[in-house]
């Protein structure tokens, strides 16, 4: 998807001798009218715009409905002669194969309101029996013709007709596809927030969130279940507010990243595409060491090789930590995470910060000064790993410290 803002106006006449409009503002010559534009795509294609759809009817829901326009070939829509501050969010539908979704999963899509300039968007359109296939891959359904037919009929599954379908994209401020989790991404619909899993949600059928993967083999998007993805796109199935519909405002929200708008209607498929510094992003999470930290150690075989009993060579070299009542802490990385985050952390010490002999695995008070991070960054002597302070473990540790030794 790309969402370039492209100025088709003759500077001739548009500017007074002080470069600006003797009318209007900046940019524009009064009164003001601009264009939106672009083409309508496949949701599904790794290629879209080499898909461009026709027969694609597209509303600009601000706008008299007689105003929708229809794609021919090439795929492209415009809507001209729009004043500045006209909402930007469109309805996309296209006549589909059985079972009939006629009047049914519209594709929805918030992109904020005109200004001085002409705007060009392609519009990302989702096709049931794409959707129908993700939600198979995803797990939620035996086989697609499940998730797509209720049980002995040719009629459409229900399943995607009481709540939302919400599908994004998620771009960094390079356009290469944002690093996810699934843990980060949830879906407000008038202040219900959907997330996977949700203890709130206690309806039958509840929101089911998986990623979006490339398959070059079949040029499409298909449906994973992970914790995380670097593919930049998600979907939640069965999103609602309240009430249990899928009808309502709302957004997306991710850590870091600017909301993404959503106006949806039960039934309906609310697809947002956010890219980071667009605009004022969320503030970042905190770090957990369960989430965040704790997987380095098998990942770097800290665990498996030096931090384990009875025989790993740090697990018997470094000294052990004293702690209150005779309970001592070992450098053993292997354990539970609750064991291995009280051996890091444990006992609390201000006077870490000194650094020398009386340097902590973890200091909260010189986080730079921690063990942890001076060993593995190549600060300190360290038999084991030296990774330097630009290695994804190191980095991650010090943001972890910084952000204030949280355990869950």
């Amino acid at each position: 998807m790309r969402a370039a803002l492209i100025c088709l106006l003759a500077l001739g006449g548009c500017r007074s001798i002080l470069d600006i409009p003797s009318e209007g503002r900046p940019g524009c010559p009064a009164p003001c009218r601009v264009t939106v534009n672009g083409l309508a795509v496949p949701a599904e294609s790794l290629t879209p715009v080499q898909a461009a759809l026709a027969n694609v009817t597209v509303e600009l829901t601000g706008l008299d409905p007689s105003r929708a326009v229809t794609t021919e070939a090439g795929g492209a829509y415009a809507f001209s002669g729009l004043e500045p501050g006209t909402p930007i969010a469109f309805k996309l539908s296209v006549p589909q194969p059985a079972p009939s979704v006629q009047g049914l999963l519209n594709t929805l899509y918030v992109a904020g309101t005109t200004e001085m300039d002409d705007v060009s968007f392609d519009l990302p359109v989702v096709q049931i029996r794409w959707l129908a296939k993700v939600a198979f891959q995803c797990g939620i359904f035996a086989s697609p013709d499940k998730a797509l037919f209720e049980p002995g009929t040719t009629n459409l599954n229900n399943y995607f007709l009481t709540r939302s379908t919400i599908i994004g994209e998620v771009l960094e401020p390079d356009n290469t596809p944002a690093k996810l989790e699934r843990a980060d991404i949830s879906v407000v619909i008038d202040d219900f927030v959907n997330v996977s899993p949700n203890p709130a949600d206690t309806l039958p059928f509840p929101t089911t969130l998986c990623f979006l993967e490339p398959d070059p083999t079949t040029g499409e998007y298909r449906g994973v279940n992970a914790s995380q993805t670097t593919s930049g796109r998600f979907v939640l199935f069965r999103a609602r507010n309240d009430l249990g519909t899928g009808t309502g405002m709302g957004e997306v929200r991710i850590p870091g990243f600017p909301t993404g708008a959503l106006d949806v209607s039960s039934g309906s498929i609310g697809f947002v595409h956010i890219k980071r510094g667009a605009s004022t992003g969320l503030p970042e999470r905190p770090r957990t060491f369960e989430r965040d930290v704790y997987h380095f150690f098998k990942d770097k075989t800290c665990s498996a090789v030096c931090h384990r009993p009875p025989d790993g060579v740090a697990y018997v070299m470094a000294p052990v930590r004293p702690g209150p009542n005779g309970r001592t802490y070992r450098a053993d990385w292997s354990a539970s995470v609750d064991a291995v985050f009280d051996n890091l952390t444990k006992p609390f010490d201000t006077d870490c910060a000194l650094g020398d002999t009386m340097a902590a695995r973890v200091c909260r008070a010189m986080p730079t000064a921690s063990l942890l991070y001076q060993k593995p960054g190549g600060l300190v002597f360290h038999a084991g790993l030296n990774l330097g302070t630009k290695d994804e473990m190191v980095v991650t540790i010090l943001r972890w410290i910084q952000d204030g030794v949280i355990l869950r």
